[in-house]
């Protein structure tokens, strides 16, 4: 057992009550200061022996590197570590912050993109029709969904102003650098798709044959069906590469009966949930095939001889006004955090700071931990050691 000592000058008595009051098995081990067996180290040790019985055990001081602190001390600590790290908000560049705010500004729309302008346009025939529906699919998302996108991510902002809508009306990518950054966007957003698409269709059709040789697991009887559907839908695909994201009657009906022949019995709805992921898996891959073969492109697409060549650039394209949007927005998403909403959150941040260090309560549920504890024990001991002191002092005076 270690006791707890404040000074080496206590008498015995002293010392006595010390340890009666802070040494509990709750509290092992002191924040700063502790006794230990003298012998290991130098003399300037405390007798101590009257509180423990007759027992004439040696301690010395010891003193550790780290200041005891109570609640309100580690809270101003706290407080003032808190305040700096805000400060330091205005420290953080320009292209940091753009990074930052482009990255999680993507990860809102990305989905929206693929799912609501990306695939529909891309069922078109023709490049006209394809920059049409994507022209009615962007500003109607504009006008709408995106700037509240803007306004989880930017702190209330952009809800009145118009730079997406500008942002995506340009269509002409003005130099072989900006094409190079669409390329690479595009292939990156693909990827990403591809993947996550992967891991669902996995899940959805279970471990494969080496899978279940090496690990020894089998599918579930609905992942076998998922399995034969699948079968079916990669024949469909292979016979008609540029097939539409929609499957026909004729084509469900088929798929059906052909898995039924192999001994599942599954109805229309199941095929077309196979099908979503089949069909997009098909689809981003052969994407990502354009994208590659389109960073060799910019020339065709400048000299407008897309047709001509029989290139493809309308993806690149799309995903540029998309990029240029972003750009825009992560741009003055970053203006109004370093001009206005730093300085809102440091204001709302000292407000609950005050509010926190006028409630003790709170700072009793938010301040834990031993070393706290430990703190507070030794702030009453301090107390009743000036307490006892007066006493002392008083009971000399009398004599």
């Amino acid at each position: 057992m270690q006791l707890l000592v404040l000074e080496t000058t206590q008498t015995s008595s002293t010392l006595f009550i010390f340890k009666a009051l802070i040494t509990t098995p709750e509290f092992p081990e002191p924040p700063s200061y502790c006794l230990i067996p003298c012998g290991l180290f130098s003399p300037c040790s405390v007798d101590i022996g009257r509180s423990f019985g007759g027992v004439v055990p040696k301690f010395e001081l010891v003193q550790h590197k780290l200041r005891e602190l109570d609640r309100d001390e580690l809270f101003e600590k706290c407080r003032g570590e808190i305040l700096d790290e805000v400060v330091n908000l205005s420290l953080v560049s320009p292209k940091h912050w753009e990074d930052a705010l482009s990255t999680k500004l993507w990860e809102k729309i990305n989905t929206y993109v693929f799912e609501n302008i990306y695939l529909p346009a891309a069922q078109s025939d023709n490049s006209g029709t394809f920059n049409t529906t994507a022209d009615i699919k962007l500003k109607q998302w504009a006008d709408q969904m995106l700037p509240r996108r803007c306004v989880e991510i930017g702190w209330d902002t952009l809800q009145e102003e118009v730079i997406q809508l500008n942002a995506f009306e340009d269509r002409s990518v003005p130099d072989k650098p900006q094409w190079d950054a669409a390329c690479q966007f595009l292939e990156e957003a693909l990827k990403e798709k591809i993947d996550a698409n992967e891991a669902k269709l996995k899940e959805m059709l279970g471990p494969g044959s080496w899978e279940q040789w090496m690990y020894w697991c089998s599918p579930s009887d609905d992942q076998k069906k998922r399995a034969a559907v699948r079968l079916e839908l990669d024949k469909l695909l292979q016979s008609s590469y540029n097939h539409k994201n929609m499957l026909t009657y004729d084509e469900l009906t088929t798929t059906r009966k052909n898995v039924q022949t192999i001994g599942h019995d599954v109805d229309n709805e199941f095929i077309r949930e196979t099908w979503h992921l089949v069909y997009r898996r098909h689809f981003l891959r052969k994407a990502l095939a354009r994208a590659y073969d389109s960073r060799k492109a910019f020339y065709a697409y400048h000299q407008g001889l897309e047709s001509e060549l029989g290139v493809d650039c309308n993806d690149v394209v799309l995903f540029w006004r998309i990029h240029q949007m972003v750009r825009v927005t992560a741009n003055a998403l970053r203006q109004q955090v370093m001009n206005r909403e730093a300085r809102r959150l440091e204001r709302e941040i000292k407000e609950v700071l005050e509010e926190v260090g006028c409630d003790r309560e709170k700072k009793a549920e938010l301040l834990v931990g031993r070393r706290v504890l430990l703190a507070e024990e030794l702030k009453r001991v301090r107390q009743i050691q000036e307490k006892l002191e007066e006493f002392i002092h008083a009971l000399n005076s009398e004599k």
